[in-house]
């Protein structure tokens, strides 16, 4: 169901609730009694239509004239009480509404559920058959009983200019007297009464319900204290942590996000943690080793980038040459495809230890020198022996 907002001032909630009733019956949904601030701009940004009540109050609220500006082409200007539309809104459709009563037949209701409707997409009220006309009342000292209070009352009809003199027969009778003609009747408003302009009756104050509000400010006051308190503790908590925070270190970024002393410092970790992931990806994709770019997936392992990563160093563990073994003795690659040397056996063959030295006396003078035993075959002993 579309929604239409009325802007009015809160002195003039009771015709704002009277048209309220009038677009319910256009099957639209009518907002009101919202004063200027966010949720008021918030209906007016949600509404198809947007209609404004002058009065002579309404017109001195800058913030009326505020949250009227903001509905721009969806503006409609009701006058009434005979006051006029701010200039600056001269460009929106007008309509005045001073002395309606809630008829359907009133010419301004008309226009006004005409531009409604156009603006809503939905059809306007038929117009219903205007009612015999009613012998003119008397004008009466009482206040208008209608939705919006009339303007200046029209001056009374002159009465009839009576009929001329009827010319005298020729007969010597004279002429009957004509009978006296009936007074119109005389139209008196009811006492009780009440404009939808005018104020309630004030009534007496009620000690049991200011009472009440008393402890609800005071309550209100007292809570918004507290939160306060808190707020500007956890606001100092927030920047004691962001200040001592190593902001080169993404795991220290992850922890403080998570962390309760985030703070208003929310946004500024998030920028400084991207900012630090895309600077480490560049290095580690300059380098394209695969040690630089698993340190990078273990400093974000839940980058979106990771998918990339991944297949670079599965990529370079394919392409990667294996080192050739090196020789211990001649420190030179080993040739795997090289014949192996004559005679071996793949069996080392033990390496004879020479005999210690004993060092010689006082340091000088020849050091005897004793061979290495030799060994023989057994064959060779037993011809030496013959």
């Amino acid at each position: 169901m579309a929604s239409v907002v009325i802007i009015h001032a809160a002195e003039n909630a009771l015709p704002a609730r009277a048209l309220a009733d009038k677009l319910r019956a256009m099957r639209l949904n009518p907002v009101i009694e919202l004063p200027p601030g966010d949720a008021l701009r918030q209906a007016i940004q949600e509404s198809v239509a947007a209609v404004a009540l002058w009065s002579p109050t309404s017109v001195e609220q800058q913030g009326l004239l505020g949250e009227a500006a903001r509905a721009g082409a969806k503006l409609i200007n009701a006058r009434m009480q005979n006051a006029q539309a701010p200039s600056q809104f001269s460009g929106a459709p007008t309509i005045d509404l001073t002395g309606w009563r809630g008829e359907d037949t009133f010419a301004g209701w008309r226009a006004l559920a005409a531009e409604v409707a156009k603006k809503a997409g939905v059809s306007a009220p038929a117009a219903a058959p205007a009612p015999a006309p009613a012998p003119a009342p008397a004008p009466a000292p009482a206040a208008s009983s209608g939705f919006f209070t009339p303007g200046p009352a029209a001056p009374p009809a002159a009465a009839p200019p009576p009929p001329p003199p009827r010319p005298a027969p020729v007969a010597a009778v004279p002429p009957a007297p004509a009978p006296p003609r009936a007074a119109p009747p005389v139209y008196t408003p009811p006492a009780d009464s009440t404009s939808y302009d005018e104020p309630p009756p004030k009534r007496g104050p009620n000690l049991a319900v200011i009472g009440i509000v008393t402890f609800l400010v005071v309550a209100a006051i007292g809570v918004g204290g507290y939160f306060f308190y808190e707020r500007m503790q956890n606001s100092s908590a927030a920047t004691a942590a962001w200040e001592e925070l190593d902001k080169t270190d993404p795991a220290s970024l992850r922890a403080f996000l998570e962390g309760p002393n985030v703070g208003d410092y929310q946004e500024e970790a998030e920028n400084a943690l991207e900012g630090l992931e895309v600077e480490r990806l560049n290095e580690a994709r300059a380098r394209d080793t695969i040690e630089s770019l698993e340190a990078f997936l273990r400093d974000f392992p839940g980058s979106r980038h990771s998918l990339e990563i991944n297949g670079r160093i599965a990529e370079l563990r394919t392409t990667t040459p294996t080192a050739p073994a090196i020789d211990p003795v001649t420190g030179l690659p080993i040739d795997p495809n090289a014949p192996a040397p004559a005679g071996a056996t793949g069996i080392e063959a033990p390496v004879p230890t020479p005999a210690p030295q004993a060092p010689a006396a006082g340091g000088a003078g020849p050091v005897p020198l004793t061979p290495p035993e030799e060994t023989l075959p057994d064959g060779a002993l037993n011809n030496e022996t013959q």
